[in-house]
C-alpha cells in the first residue's frame, strides 16, 4: 500500500471515530440533545457540558483529517480539472466549517423564541427557518 493510500485510510478512520462515534456517544450523555433534531455545533456550544471534549477531540480532528482525506482524493484525480476543483471546494467547506465551529463556538441555544443571536446571525437565521418549517408541518 502506498503512503497516500495509507494516509487516506488513516484519516478516514479518524473521521469515523471523531466525526460520527464521539458525537453520538456525547449525545447519549445529553438527554436534551437529539442528533436528528439539533445541529451538531450545539454539542460544542459555549455553555455545553462537553464542549471542550467535542471541540478538541471531534471538531478539530474532523477539520484536519477531512482536509487530508480530500487532498489524497484530489491526488487521484489525474487530469480532471472539474473533479479537482469540486474536491477543493468541498474540502474548504467541510474543513472550514468544522474549524469555524472550533474557533467560533455557537451560543448554547438557537431557539427563535429568544432574542436574535448576535454572535451567530447565520445559525440564528437557519434555526428560525427550520422552526418555521416545523410549524408549517404541524399546521397541515
Amino acid at each position: 500500500m502506498n503512503p497516500a493510500s495509507l494516509l487516506f485510510w488513516a484519516s478516514s478512520f479518524v473521521l469515523l471515530i471523531s466525526g460520527v462515534l464521539l458525537p453520538e456517544a456525547i449525545s447519549f450523555l445529553r438527554p436534551d440533545y437529539s442528533s436528528i433534531a439539533n445541529y451538531i455545533s450545539e454539542l460544542g456550544a459555549k455553555d455545553a457540558d462537553y464542549a471542550p471534549l467535542i471541540n478538541v477531540f471531534s471538531f478539530l480532528p474532523v477539520a484536519l483529517s477531512s482536509a487530508i482525506a480530500i487532498s489524497c482524493l484530489r491526488g487521484r484525480c489525474s487530469g480532471n480539472v472539474l473533479a479537482k476543483t469540486g474536491l477543493v471546494l468541498w474540502g474548504i467547506g467541510l474543513s472550514g466549517g468544522y474549524l469555524c465551529a472550533v474557533l467560533f463556538p455557537c451560543d448554547s441555544t438557537t431557539s427563535p423564541d429568544l432574542s436574535p443571536i448576535r454572535s451567530e446571525p447565520l445559525a440564528s437565521f437557519c434555526s428560525q427557518q427550520d422552526w418555521r418549517k416545523t410549524q408549517r408541518r404541524r399546521n397541515l
